[in-house]
């Protein structure tokens, strides 16, 4: 059975769509324990057992696989790293035409480290979370049974159910898509693969990581209390203002509650933030979390990117992709590159907080001791921050261009530290 992709296709022929989960298992895993436990969790995924194929017309669809591609299970030598491994894993082309979206890498060290690198096409990152709760599943009970779960895409028109965009933007959507029709084509995937070579040819990226402790963390969350406002705006107001930026897109998870599965669920909205000189951190933080809620809480504003990338012809969307870094040349697809935010020089900071992770932190005789996760640095960004806490402790990422490091190194340490003065942390 086809499936055709819709809210996925801004993935299909993006050359940065990875997602990278770091899991510290405490003490020594054997590695065919592991293999065989990643191996069994991805097998109850059905769409881990499909591939991507493309239509004479363009449409890509989900079908199954007859083998299913193997999960590819890595035992890596070297220590981890996160700069080797986020230039590694980023610069490796997922073929998911031969039914490949997810690959592990296994590292020695005090503890046992799993590396999961999931493409966005079949998963957002609560979906690799899941994941990695039923790997671990596995592991402490080999002979555990998982239900096989059938292929649940995110359908636009329910999860921004209600939503219509303004006639304007309608109509000029109608036609830009029959201006593409008359002289676009359409990508395969060795054009793809070219497309990421030269992508990467010229780009390094790196990460920052920092931690807080339990105890730190429930002093942030206090402070958060106290202000009356959520822990996702104070790293959103933190992360702008240590950037000293002017706009901060946060991601939104639309799964409707009880929804574990792989897939992707995830959107976005943006705000612009112009501080007043002389305000606080505090009520500066205050200030970022109503304009987020403003936003959150009207529909309209919620659903906007899922309708509207939902109405652009697929292909076109494709296409802004060559033109901005793979030297096609059409004046329709430059158009769609510029309105997607491809071209020009990247701005403003990304924040995907995972928060408290659903998942548990022990299973049997295994723990999991600390869940790093760093999001995709995407055509257009300046950087993506990753949040995600388990047992207690929040560990925070940021994902940009290695260029410019020497900056994000002091944004980074700026944005850290107003947190960690807001919450009264020495």
């Amino acid at each position: 059975m086809a499936i055709k992709i819709n809210k996925e296709r801004i993935y299909f022929r993006g050359p940065s769509a990875t997602a990278l989960f770091a899991a510290a298992i405490e003490g020594s895993v054997p590695d065919s324990a592991l293999t065989s436990a990643v191996r069994k969790a991805c097998a109850r995924y059905r769409v881990l057992s499909c591939k991507l194929i493309q239509d004479d017309a363009g449409e890509a669809f989900f079908v199954p696989c007859d083998p299913p591609r193997a999960v590819e299970v890595i035992a890596d030598p070297e220590p981890f790293d996160w700069d080797r491994v986020v230039r590694e894993e980023e610069k490796r082309v997922f073929r998911f035409e031969d039914g490949e979206f997810v690959r592990f890498r296994i590292f020695r060290g005090e503890d046992t480290t799993l590396l999961l690198s999931g493409h966005h096409l079949a998963g957002d990152a609560n979906a690799w979370v899941f994941l990695l709760r039923d790997i671990m599943t596995c592991l402490s009970d080999p002979d555990t049974t998982l239900s096989e779960i059938p292929i649940t895409l995110c359908d636009p028109d329910t999860a921004a159910r209600g939503v219509k965009l303004p006639l304007s933007i309608r109509l000029m959507v109608k036609t830009v898509n029959g201006q593409w029709k008359r002289g676009g084509r359409q990508f395969s995937f060795e054009d793809y693969e070219t497309l990421c070579q030269k992508y990467w040819e010229k780009r390094d990226t790196s990460v920052l990581k920092a931690v807080f402790q339990p105890e730190e963390t429930e002093k942030l969350l206090a402070k958060c209390r106290k202000l009356d406002i959520t822990v996702n705006s104070a790293l959103a107001a933190a992360f702008v203002l240590g950037a000293q930026e002017s706009s901060v897109g946060v991601a939104v998870n639309v799964r409707e509650k009880g929804c574990e599965t792989l897939g992707n669920y995830a959107t976005g909205i943006s705000v612009d933030y112009f501080p007043d000189a002389d305000t606080s951190f505090d009520t500066r933080a205050q200030e970022v979390h109503a304009a987020i809620y403003q936003k959150l809480s009207d529909p309209k504003a919620r659903g906007f990117l899922l309708k509207f990338m939902s109405l652009i012809a697929p292909t076109l969307i494709d296409a802004a992709y060559f033109s901005a870094f793979g030297g096609y040349a059409n004046p329709i697809a430059s158009r769609a590159a510029q309105m997607f935010g491809f071209t020009g020089t990247p701005k403003g900071v990304s924040l995907t907080n995972l928060a408290h992770l659903p998942i548990p932190y022990a299973y049997g005789k295994y723990r999991l001791r600390e869940v790093v996760f760093v999001p995709p640095l995407v055509p257009g960004a300046s950087r993506l921050v990753g949040a995600a806490a388990l047992d207690g402790a929040l560990c925070l990422t940021m994902h940009f261009d290695a260029r410019e490091t020497d900056r994000m190194q002091e944004d980074f340490s700026r944005a850290v530290g107003y947190l960690r003065r807001m919450a009264g942390i020495v």
